[in-house]
């Protein structure tokens, strides 16, 4: 049986030797993820203010010219941040199919390069590979908007879908997401505890800083007795300063483990379902 300690234990294993590209490919991704946001959302943001611009500067002549205005604004606002979502969506899509294959490859006797995900695109077909990971995140997410338990059931069994078509040139989306639910029964609360064990990890770090920033600015009352001298402020102030600059890497390296644990746990659980599937070559 698969454990979520065995799921760390060999997914640490598997970045042994190659945690430098790793953060690195994963810090690459999340500034061109950031980028194209960025420029998109630029872009797009003037959609509003031409609505508005659109006509005179002076004030509105009637109300009824006042109401048109506001109208149009409006609707460029929500039109705007469909779009954004949209942008979003299509972005973390292809970017994140391609972390899934990137970190596949340590567990299958590769190193992780910037083509190693790309790769995987190509075994898989760039069509099948997208348009699998489509599939599942759109009803993941209309089934996340009814409610959040059936959203992430599915989710999880789901989630090897976009790995079977990269091994099997015959399945299609559907047939992928069928075997993946197949493949996943009794498996997903596991995958989930290692995903929101890995997630934790900077979010109580993150709390703690903010509590030791909360006391060294007195934003917390304490007792007179257990008020810390000037010194002992300080030493709250400093401590959550570097408490706040080592979180960016904290963040860097859940994501690297959460993105390793997924590949690992789908080689862990092709092996335990397919006991003649050969294991992986070790990494060289």
């Amino acid at each position: 049986m698969i454990t979520v300690r065995q799921i760390l234990a060999e997914s640490s294993r598997g970045l042994v030797g190659q945690w430098g590209m790793a953060v690195l490919v994963t810090a690459v991704s999340i500034i061109v993820t950031t980028a194209v946001l960025g420029i998109s959302g630029g872009i797009v943001l003037f959609l509003p203010f031409l609505a508005i611009f659109r006509h005179s500067l002076s004030l509105p002549a009637s109300y009824t010219e006042f109401r048109d205005i506001t109208t149009e604004a409006f609707i460029a606002v929500v039109v705007w941040a469909l779009l954004i979502f949209l942008i979003a969506a299509l972005v973390n899509l292809l970017v994140g199919t391609y972390l899934r294959y990137t970190f596949q490859t340590p567990f299958r006797g590769g190193r992780i390069d910037f083509d190693s995900g790309f790769q995987g695109l190509r075994e898989a077909g760039y069509d099948r590979a997208f348009g699998t990971q489509l599939r599942v995140l759109t009803v993941s997410f209309l089934l996340f908007l009814l409610a959040a338990v059936p959203g992430l059931i599915y989710y999880y069994g789901a989630s090897q879908a976009v790995y079977l078509v990269r091994d099997d040139a015959a399945l299609t989306p559907r047939e992928a997401i069928r075997a993946s639910r197949r493949l996943m029964r009794g498996h997903r609360l596991r995958l989930f505890s290692t995903h929101l064990l890995l997630a934790l990890i900077p979010f109580f770090w993150m709390i703690g800083v903010s509590l030791l920033l909360m006391l060294s600015r007195g934003l917390i009352p304490l007792p007179e007795a257990l008020i810390p001298a000037s010194p002992f402020s300080l030493l709250y102030h400093w401590s959550a300063f570097v408490g706040w600059l080592s979180l960016l890497p904290l963040l860097l390296y859940s994501l690297v483990r959460l993105r390793a644990s997924s590949a690992c746990f789908h080689e862990l659980l092709i092996r335990a379902k397919r006991p003649d599937a050969p294991a992986p070559p070790p990494a060289p």
